[in-house]
């Protein structure tokens, strides 16, 4: 393949993962400046728990193989009879996980919790939204650099989350009904996820005990990395809403659901260059698409800073107009993280050492640990602090990644 035609499957793909991302925050741009009109601010504070228990709940069953698969494809994806049997040990690998994380998930609702009144429903419904999520094979078709097909079921199937919700959701207690309709979803979208897969000419080959296992320990440091992330990420609407109420994990929601629609616009440009770079090794292709992108990203930043207030009014309603300084905080932080995620996996991938990123993404995990032990035991913890937490923690990895490239960079060239 000529270098004309690699840049223009790179271009391709980057598209069709941006829609992905679009696709994936379209649902909650729309619905949720709905549910804040129509629901309580503790009821969508508490679909706001759910959300964030089931985002916890993706990181175990994923177990890194968002990131694992997708490197092992790219080096590996004309080997066709290797790839089945490759899938098959994925998907052995996440039915264990499910049944664990299910398992979890019960003893804590029907034991620990305090916010869910009817807890079989929403075991249940929680529970399917994990199973079929886990089977969603976004990772597949990013790691063969197909995105096309899968670009459209992603958005299908939130077209079919969004239609329901403004359907069905008219109560201001209708929590049930909002997770019954993102479980509509999740399975359509897994079903034609696992169907595409045999369309491409491939298949899902259940492989041996031994391969399996191989592949569980492989996957298992990028695992150990989204957990650090998770830590300070995905599980803070959980500790916001344990610690510090419904409807301070509600505001910090509704910021949150903002910041995660400004990194889905950039992440593409990390998740098309990663697979491409782990094949070509050049590292100068990716800091000019950071350096072109971060100058429009610190203008468009900048300018939503401005207008914040206004912003959540817009899209949320005054009674969330309080969220504007959180939202502020993460807006600094998408700056941040873009930059730090570019030279994450990418970056690295040049050099044969993603593990560094694992172990910065470690080292953050434990910070934010400590940041949320100090803020517990001062009765702190609260949506504005952990926004707070979060934007140091994304300047640090960032820092961290960068130095530790130029000392390898430098060590290498010696």
């Amino acid at each position: 393949m000529s270098k004309f035609e690699e840049r223009k499957k790179l271009t391709s793909n980057m598209f069709f993962l941006l829609f992905v991302q679009f696709s994936n925050y379209l649902a909650p741009v729309l619905v949720l400046p709905y549910l804040t009109r129509v629901l309580s601010i503790d009821s969508f504070g508490l679909v706001a728990v759910s959300l964030s228990i089931i985002s916890i709940s993706m990181i175990v069953t994923d177990y890194g193989f968002g990131l694992s698969a997708t490197y092992w494809l790219s080096i590996n994806r004309g080997k066709i009879k290797r790839v089945n049997y490759y899938i098959g040990s994925i998907v052995c690998i996440k039915t264990v996980l499910v049944i664990l994380v299910i398992l979890a998930l019960y003893i804590y609702i029907m034991f620990f919790d305090n916010h869910f009144a009817e807890k079989i429903k929403y075991f249940s419904i929680i529970s399917g939204v994990i199973f079929f999520q886990a089977y969603q094979m976004t990772w597949f078709y990013q790691g063969i650099e197909k995105m096309k097909n899968i670009s459209i079921i992603t958005l299908t199937s939130k077209i079919v989350y969004i239609i329901s919700v403004f359907l069905l959701v008219r109560d201001r207690g209708d929590v049930i009904i909002v997770l019954i309709c993102l479980l509509i979803s999740c399975i359509f979208s897994s079903i034609l996820n696992i169907t595409l897969i045999y369309k491409e000419g491939y298949k899902i080959i259940t492989p041996s005990f031994k391969y399996c296992l191989r592949r569980f320990k492989e996957s298992t440091a990028f695992f150990i990395s989204r957990v650090a992330v998770g830590v300070y990420t995905n599980a803070n609407v959980f500790i916001i809403g344990n610690f510090g109420g419904l409807q301070q994990a509600a505001l910090y929601s509704c910021a949150e659901k903002l910041y995660q629609a400004g990194q889905g616009v950039c992440q593409p440009v990390s998740q098309a260059l990663y697979p491409f770079l782990a094949r070509n090794k050049d590292y100068r292709q990716l800091f000019k698409f950071v350096i072109y992108l971060t100058i429009p990203l610190i203008t468009g930043v900048s300018i939503c800073i401005y207008f914040s207030t206004n912003i959540i009014t817009v899209f949320y309603g005054r009674g969330f107009s309080s969220a504007d300084s959180i939202l502020n905080i993460f807006l600094i932080s998408i700056v941040f993280n873009f930059i730090s995620v570019n030279f994450g996996y990418p970056l690295f991938s040049t050099l044969n050492k993603i593990k560094i990123v694992n172990l910065t993404v470690y080292i953050a995990g434990c910070l934010q640990l400590l940041c949320l032990a100090i803020l517990y035991s001062k009765n702190e913890i609260n949506s504005l602090n952990i926004a707070i937490s979060v934007m140091c923690i994304e300047f640090i990895v960032l820092m961290l990644r960068l130095c530790m490239f130029l000392y390898f960079k430098r060590n290498a060239s010696k």
